[in-house]
């Protein structure tokens, strides 16, 4: 049994984050997803409580950018033995496509959604899962179904053990 986490972050490095999007998985299937609007005095807790639940790996769109959200909320180790202070390993599905789809012109998570997932499937989700007027692209929760599609619809076709990267 594997048990991954996706996240996406709403917001800049300027303003810090806003919104945090999040699916708990258990072997690529959704277990439970959830938005938190963030207040400046909460991120360091939520951060805690999202990254404390015991995971095998993490999965995001465009890692870096994730990854530079993180580190204005909490500074961390790449990785460690204490369990709650782990941040990896990660599944980029950003990397992983440019990796198995090198023609392709645009490896945004729109594009790669609109190119490789069903939107039936994407509306249906949405509906279950986000509020009305956040079923769209740049909402922390939409944007982590679609990365949520991208990297089931690979994890049915090939092992992604071997795109698990630390940072």
């Amino acid at each position: 049994m594997m048990r991954g986490l996706i996240i996406d972050f709403e917001g800049s490095i300027s303003q810090g984050v806003r919104e945090i999007g999040f699916i708990q998985l258990v072997d690529y299937k959704i277990q439970n997803a959830g938005e938190v609007n963030v207040k400046k005095e909460e991120r360091g807790f939520i951060m805690t409580e999202l990254f404390n639940d015991s995971c095998d790996f993490f999965v995001s769109h465009n890692l870096s950018t994730e990854k530079n959200l993180i580190k204005t909320i909490m500074p961390y180790p790449p990785s460690s033995n204490e369990k709650k202070h782990r941040w990896g390993p990660w599944l980029d599905t950003c990397y992983i496509y440019k990796t198995l789809y090198p023609n392709i012109l645009k490896y945004d998570l729109k594009n790669l959604t609109l190119t490789f997932s069903n939107n039936g499937e994407i509306d249906e989700l949405a509906n279950l899962y986000c509020p009305a007027g956040k079923r769209t692209f740049h909402h922390a929760l939409y944007d982590a179904i679609c990365t949520y599609l991208l990297i089931k619809r690979l994890s049915e076709k090939l092992d992604l053990k071997k795109f698990l990267k630390s940072f």
